[in-house]
């Protein structure tokens, strides 16, 4: 409440017209209206993914409040002494105190304790969209609708945490020094200190912090506090690991860094793919940001000659009529929008005299370039949750380009200049604009809610199969084993299944195995596996067209393994479960 009170009482534009001050109540309200929309209808929704292990985590701390990890846990198959938190352990603190709160690990309970998160990521995008756009409530609706952020916001991992952090520490940190406040260095402090406790990655803060001082030369020790802090931070984090552990934090259990060619090309494709796919609509994206014939001519080869490519693909059954369309699709209005921010930040900086308006688009460029570094560089795949970070650079610089071309084309038509630095809302503004904002945030919900629909339908597969058939294996006395992890892990360890490692081969004769073949791995022993016997292939069709994680139609939303599209169209089954007896 500080937050919004103090950044809405001192206007970054001087001048600023009384209306705005009038509006900004009513529109924050459409803002947490909006955050509430794509949350509460899916609170219901099963744990899936790193869900369940931030689940098991808190547990454990419910016990233990200071641990750092599960003891005697198996991970892929490997049984470990103790299996570390990759991340640090502001996230599971918090689930544990949920669990405290609402008696027990309920996916309503704790899907409602992280409602706050989308809350405080679009009001603190308002604030980011007042500054840099003039049209926060434009701003912010994109980014709550867009499907990357929406999906994210109905899990209960970092990620959307993490960004409201962000967000709000780089809001207060902006107002701070263009204001020269230091009360909201403290706030910028405090958020910061959150996002790190939260995840290592949110060191990144520090150098766009930085980044923003040198541009408007305000560097002094004053506006290093939120970096001295959150510097503090990751030390007092090291040091607590060393004490404990004897070694530094663990960072990942999966697969290291690799730079094989063909898998940093995955990288950077999913990475366009998701900019044109799971952020703002891509059609919007190619509508807004087409500027000229010679523009539009070469897009419509490009387009062209990608369709073609991906349309021969489909003749060799690597992909499907739907995949080739949307790679075409996504990868044209990714590379559209990713070459539109590269010009306007190029631009901005060979400027010979350079603007406010310049400054701001070297800092909104260099956030997007920066977070495609580490995301490509030193991260070990490509994931939409892994971008979230840049989705408010990308919406900040779209809407302030097609705010600028769209209300000059309005202005065109009706034969006057247009002032595009006026102060009235954008949403209120009459003509082709108003009607370009309305259609982008409309379309982007559209697919926003279509992803969400096909993320909640695959996360309840594990759910529904280990409710309606453990009990049912073991009814003759036999004991249901399982390999993988995620959500079929969560949901069959809380039936009474029992995991196998790598080496295991106790089940007895007449026991169950579950595996799933389609989207979780499994490690089992040799030895076991040639005493199975297939049992029953059980298929989940899915009453829902979109796929989000899916290989057959290249949709991986949470992975480039499974495919580079952020969300795809398919008939096929969305996850099949096979049941194997052991002889």
């Amino acid at each position: 409440m500080f937050l919004i009170f103090h950044m809405n009482r001192h206007n970054s534009a001087a001048g600023t017209a009384r209306s705005r001050v009038d509006n900004t109540k009513p529109a924050l309200a459409a803002v947490i209206f909006s955050a509430l929309c794509i949350t509460l209808p899916f609170i219901t929704k099963a744990f899936r993914l790193d869900d369940t292990f931030f689940v098991r985590l808190a547990q454990e701390k419910l016990v233990h409040p200071l641990a750092l990890g599960l003891p005697e846990h198996s991970f892929e198959g490997n049984l470990l002494t103790l299996y570390l938190d990759t991340h640090p352990p502001l996230l599971s603190s918090y689930l544990s105190l949920l669990i405290r709160i609402f008696g027990g690990a309920s996916e309503v309970g704790l899907h409602l304790g992280f409602v706050i998160f989308p809350v405080i990521a679009g009001v603190s995008m308002f604030f980011l969209g007042r500054r840099f756009t003039g049209s926060p409530l434009l701003s912010a609706l994109l980014l709550i609708m867009t499907p990357g952020f929406m999906v994210m916001s109905q899990s209960v991992m970092t990620d959307t945490p993490v960004l409201a952090f962000w967000l709000a520490a780089i809001a207060a940190y902006v107002y701070a020094l263009d204001r020269d406040d230091g009360r909201l260095l403290i706030v910028s402090g405090i958020f910061t200190s959150l996002a790190i406790f939260t995840t290592y990655q949110s060191l990144s803060l520090l150098p766009l912090f930085f980044l923003y001082a040198l541009l408007w030369r305000r560097i002094t020790m004053k506006n290093m506090l939120p970096l001295i802090a959150g510097l503090a931070v990751i030390t007092i984090i090291i040091f607590n690991y060393y004490a404990v552990t004897g070694g530094p934090p663990k960072l990942s259990y999966g697969i290291g860094l690799t730079f094989a060619p063909w898998f940093m090309a995955d990288k950077v494709l999913s990475s366009v793919s998701t900019i044109g796919g799971a952020t703002i609509f891509p059609l919007i994206i190619i509508v807004g940001m087409l500027k000229g014939k010679k523009d539009r001519l070469v897009f419509g080869m490009m387009f062209a000659a990608l369709l073609v490519y991906y349309l021969f693909k489909v003749t060799s059954d690597q992909y499907t009529v739907a995949a080739a369309i949307l790679l075409t699709l996504f990868y044209s209005a990714g590379l559209l929008a990713l070459y539109r921010f590269a010009r306007m930040g190029l631009e901005a900086a060979f400027a010979k005299k350079r603007t406010a308006s310049d400054f701001d688009n070297i800092f909104l460029a260099l956030w997007i370039a920066g977070v495609l570094f580490y995301t490509i560089f030193l991260l070990p795949y490509s994931s939409t949750r892994y971008l979230l970070a840049l989705f408010p650079p990308v919406i900040l610089l779209f809407v302030k380009y097609t705010r600028e071309i769209v209300s000059r084309q309005d202005d065109d038509a009706k034969g006057s200049s247009c002032d595009i630095t006026d102060e009235k809302p954008s949403m209120s503004r009459g003509g082709r604009w108003e009607v370009f904002a309305i259609a982008a945030v409309v379309c982007t919900a559209l697919t926003g809610f279509a992803a969400s629909i096909a993320d909640y339908q695959l996360a309840g597969v594990y759910r529904s199969f280990a409710n309606d058939y453990v009990q049912k294996l073991e009814a003759d006395g036999h004991q249901v084993w399982f390999a993988g992890e995620f959500g079929l892990r969560y949901y069959l360890e809380e039936n009474g299944g029992r995991y196998l490692t790598r080496d295991d081969n106790t089940p007895a004769s007449g026991d169950y195995v579950i595996l799933s073949h389609q989207l979780i791995a499994f490690f089992i022993s040799p030895d076991l596996g040639r005493r199975l016997q297939l049992e029953q292939m059980v298929d989940y069709p899915g009453t829902w067209p979109v796929r989000i994680e899916h290989p057959d139609s290249q949709a991986g939303f949470y992975d480039q393994f499974h495919g580079v599209l952020p969300w795809s169209l398919s008939q096929a089954p969305i996850e099949s479960i096979w049941i194997y007896v052991v002889e």
